[in-house]
């Protein structure tokens, strides 16, 4: 708690193509460089990231196996997937929690909730239209707001 990754010449995490992460938990504080993410996973493996304090914007490029917010987070920028295809992908919910706007050109696979705020949602363009599947998207005591781009549910093969 109250400890500070600061990156001053890009993003204050970065993991690249084939680096694999199994957790980061945040109690205080992470931020990029002026015009650079809190956190970017460009291609590598994150299994969780969790936050319950200040963590500027996420973008994800690679696989985010779950993002657990109860703090203040920045935009979310997916161009990858996040989650398993089992339980919650992201959930941001608690009293003082805050999530930035989501913006989804990659694959949610799981449950989205978030509680006691807004969710803000854009969706990719073509080719690449944001797909949400796998789980449900909840929203309570907030407004949920698709605000442009496209988001795709992926449709399930029926049997015969």
């Amino acid at each position: 708690a109250g400890g500070r990754i600061e990156g001053t010449n890009g993003p204050g995490v970065y993991l690249d193509s084939g680096v694999s992460l199994s957790s980061l938990t945040n109690a205080g504080s992470i931020t990029g460089s002026v015009g650079q993410p809190a956190v970017q996973n460009y291609g590598g493996s994150l299994g969780n990231l969790s936050n319950s304090g200040t963590v500027g914007e996420v973008a994800n490029y690679g696989l985010l196996g779950q993002l657990t917010n109860t703090g203040t987070m920045g935009n979310l920028s997916n161009s990858g997937v996040i989650g398993t295809g089992v339980g919650t992908a992201i959930s941001s919910t608690g009293a003082g929690a805050s999530i930035g706007e989501l913006y989804n050109a990659g694959t949610i696979n799981g449950a989205i909730t978030v509680a006691n705020q807004d969710l803000l949602i854009h969706g990719g363009t073509s080719p690449q239209f944001g797909a949400i599947e796998n789980g449900t998207l909840t929203v309570q005591n907030g407004s949920l707001v698709f605000v442009d781009g496209a988001t795709s549910p992926v449709p399930r093969r029926r049997r015969r």
